[in-house]
């Protein structure tokens, strides 16, 4: 069972993980000029701090039946999945179980596509009988420099009392 209990989007000024803080700093680098970076450019060694808190995320075209964009996990980094409990690397958003969070990453996912542009989020729910928190950082990657075709995601939880 999954119940968001709270939400809040913030500046990216504002992010307090320093951890958080470098990916952010490593995609601007990367980005250079341009609006965004492409997947490809990501060397894994550049934010070694964050690895296994890292998913990246194919953004495919939305299919025609429901006109969702598909999120596919291309990564789904190794600490979440201990986290989670499973690996979702290869799977889409539609094989998470619990359907509000679902719609909560169709939500920001679609807003970093729409809008181009990064987003931190601060997530306080409860999970299976357990309230967590965590700091998402998500930053929009391109193939071709205009469309977003790729999302990274850092992720960093907090089991609460």
């Amino acid at each position: 069972m999954y119940q968001l209990e709270r939400e809040e989007r913030l500046d990216l000024k504002d992010i307090p993980d320093i951890r958080l803080k470098r990916v952010h700093n490593y995609w601007q680098e990367l980005r250079r000029k341009r609006r965004m970076p492409a997947r490809p450019e990501i060397d894994p060694l550049c934010i070694w701090d964050a690895l296994g808190r890292v998913n990246l995320i194919d953004v495919e075209a939305a299919a025609s039946i429901t006109g969702k964009r598909h999120y596919r996990h291309r990564l789904f980094g190794s600490l979440m999945g201990v986290i989670e409990g499973k690996d979702f690397t290869g799977k889409t958003l539609e094989d998470l179980p619990y359907p509000q969070y679902r719609e909560l990453l169709y939500r920001h996912y679609d807003e970093i596509v729409e809008q181009r542009l990064p987003s931190y989020y601060i997530i306080k729910g409860v999970l299976d009988n357990k309230r967590y928190s965590y700091d998402r950082l998500a930053l929009p990657l391109s193939d071709d420099g205009e469309n977003v075709t790729g999302i990274m995601v850092a992720s960093f939880p907090h089991l609460l009392p």
